[in-house]
């Protein structure tokens, strides 16, 4: 599952309006929507063990991508049952995209031993946020 991230604080929301629920997850999938693209390949390659001499690139451009997808998120006002849940997202995703930049600066290095941590730290970060969008759905916000 690719999702996103950013290095903005989690401390503040957006506006001081709540969204409502089905707007927050619209405003949520919407950014990981436009990161998508830029992600799911390199996933594949890093799961696979491939891409080349590329790789190192693809990398930053999926940690671009998430960084932008998370500053998006961050500026949406969750609604009050689901601010605790909008933050573990906001982290979950500062955590992917630091062990996207740390297997960016392995590939380049070409440091297996670096790259194989950051893809162990990748696979605990899609954990959580499997079991995240999990959390969200029982509170009543369906993030797909």
């Amino acid at each position: 599952m690719a999702l996103i991230a950013l290095a903005v604080a989690a401390v503040g929301c957006g506006s001081s309006n709540p969204l409502s629920k089905a707007e927050y997850a619209q405003g949520v999938s919407r950014a990981i929507d436009a990161a998508a693209p830029a992600i799911k390949p390199t996933d594949r390659d890093l799961a696979t063990g491939t891409g080349g001499a590329g790789l190192a690139r693809d990398i930053g451009i999926a940690v671009k991508a998430i960084r932008n997808a998370r500053t998006e998120i961050a500026t949406l006002t969750p609604p009050p049952s689901v601010v605790m849940l909008h933050h573990r997202l906001l982290s979950i995703l500062d955590s992917q995209a630091a062990h996207y930049s740390a297997a960016e600066n392995a590939a380049a290095n070409r440091d297996v031993s670096s790259f194989e941590t950051a893809q162990a730290g990748l696979r605990q970060d899609n954990q959580a946020l499997l079991a995240l969008v999990h959390d969200f759905k029982a509170a009543g916000v369906d993030l797909r």
